[in-house]
């Protein structure tokens, strides 16, 4: 069985690598280097490089988009918009779209709480997101996936480097973060890898339509700020 999972050198991405791995698929370590998904050429290189090849599982994980500046002046502000939407929408297309699956294949779009996070400068990242969410369901119900799993993902707070970053910078303690969330701890990438293993050996899930998966995101909205 092959398999793609981006953004699997470290967090998220790398418990599916695991998990994958661990349920003997083929696969390899992915990341912006290697495959770098804000990039067309690197998209294109990917694909033409991997066209023989039929895959029985595609985990869409990447880090998102860089912040648009919105202190631009309003014209501006579109152009950038429009290149940091386009290109990660067009990367999730194009690979969905020009790589061959099989008919049992599982398709895997992993979101985040970023989606649901109003702060201007994210905004091509939130549409972006959002955009690409619903492109799978819709792909879902076309006749060369309906066979297919697919499954869209949106994690709350993962404790990755990420997030560990953020709560240094903002001087939150996990106890403090998962006081505000209302859970005993917030999960990890461990807590991830469970996840994956149950969605990757799972029988339970085939067929079309999109099985979503939502991960503390309704309780994430009411925090302003870590």
């Amino acid at each position: 069985m092959n398999a793609i999972i981006m953004g699997s050198s470290k967090g998220i991405g790398k418990a599916f690598l695991r998990s994958a791995i661990n349920l003997e698929y083929k696969c390899e370590e992915l990341n912006s280097s290697n495959l770098n998904t804000l990039c067309e050429e690197s998209i294109n290189q990917f694909i033409a490089h991997n066209k023989d090849k039929k895959y029985d599982l595609f985990v869409f994980n990447t880090g998102g988009l860089a912040p648009v500046n919105i202190d631009k002046t309003i014209n501006s502000f579109k152009e950038d918009f429009k290149s940091a939407f386009q290109s990660y929408f067009w990367s999730f297309y194009n690979l969905i779209s020009n790589l061959e699956f099989t008919k049992e294949a599982k398709i895997i779009y992993i979101s985040s709480h970023v989606v649901q996070n109003i702060e201007p400068r994210l905004m091509a990242s939130s549409v972006a997101r959002s955009s690409s969410e619903k492109l799978l369901e819709n792909l879902s119900g076309l006749k060369d996936f309906f066979y297919r799993t697919c499954i869209s993902i949106r994690f709350g707070p993962v404790m990755t480097d990420r997030l560990i970053n953020l709560m240094q910078s903002s001087g939150t303690t996990e106890e403090e973060l998962s006081l505000k969330l209302g859970v005993n701890k917030v999960p990890n990438p461990d807590d991830v890898y469970n996840l994956a293993n149950l969605l990757l050996s799972s029988s339970s899930l085939f067929g079309s339509g999109t099985y979503s998966f939502d991960s503390g995101i309704k309780l994430l909205k009411s925090i302003k700020s870590l």
